[in-house]
């Protein structure tokens, strides 16, 4: 393994390769290559997957740093992705963002439930987790900030899908991949088209074990003051407290959340 960036010399001439457009290039494979490794990843990893030198990703990560997008994790030395990127693509209404008008919404779903309660966005084909409010139980379901989800088998990636202008959410689909995650797990597109029309019908989704096996969430679109549907508010626990059975009702306090969160972002 390579040594450590703390021990990288720093090129400040260009050495290895010129400023501009390339850096530039390095810094946003970074970012999207910590995306899908939200449990982090040390430097030389780091080099090793984008096939980069050591000393200039080096210097990339000691900047996304300096400029607040990434942290380093000073006991195993990994670097991951700070809030900042999610704040920046969270929806906003004037200055007050997404996260901040949703969190009280969230606490009091958790109190209601007593489980945990994500807050989740859809910014193309796939889902990212904003923010979570976990649960007390000791048995709970804990899902970091940052953490991607596909589409098909999460109950917010349908909600999303479902509620998205037509053309959008055809382009979507076109490019979705229904991999298949547990036996529940929808894989064709026919029965997934058939749930879209449901969570329309419906005006919640459901996940049965469909992401992962033995456990259930239900979740609810929130809108913008634009009357466009920009993040999804979710209730996730082991099915053993979700059955089936309970998902209407869960449900209706999970669209009453969101419809608080959509009345505090339209201003009311």
């Amino acid at each position: 393994m390579h040594g450590e960036v703390e021990d990288l010399p720093i090129a400040r001439n260009g050495t290895d390769e010129a400023i501009g457009a390339p850096s530039l290039q390095r810094g946003l494979a970074v970012l999207e290559l910590l995306c899908r490794h939200p449990e982090g990843l040390r430097a030389s990893d780091i080099a090793h997957y984008l096939e980069a030198p050591l000393n200039s990703t080096g210097r990339i990560l000691k900047t996304l740093i300096d400029e607040g997008f990434l942290q380093r994790d000073a006991k195993n030395r990994s670097y991951k992705l700070t809030r900042k990127l999610l704040t920046l693509g969270s929806p906003a209404v004037g200055e007050r963002l997404l996260v901040e008008q949703s969190l009280d919404v969230m606490k009091d779903l958790r109190e209601k439930t007593d489980e945990t309660v994500l807050l989740t966005t859809v910014p193309e084909d796939f889902g990212v987790v904003l923010e979570q409010v976990p649960s007390r139980n000791a048995v709970r379901l804990v899902i970091d900030p940052g953490t991607r989800f596909d589409l098909h088998s999460a109950a917010p990636g349908k909600v999303a899908l479902a509620f998205k202008p037509q053309k959008e959410a055809e382009r979507i689909l076109k490019r979705l991949n229904l991999k298949r995650y547990t036996e529940h797990t929808i894989t064709g597109i026919s029965a997934f088209r058939r749930e879209l029309h449901e969570v329309r019908r419906l005006g919640y989704g459901t996940d049965r074990s469909e992401c992962i096996s033995g456990v259930h969430c239900v979740a609810a679109p929130i809108y913008n003051r634009h009357e466009t549907e920009v993040a999804e508010i979710t209730v996730t626990a082991p099915e053993g407290r979700i059955p089936i059975k309970s998902m209407p009702e869960l449900a209706k306090l999970v669209m009453a959340g969101a419809r608080e969160i959509t009345r505090k972002l339209a201003g009311h």
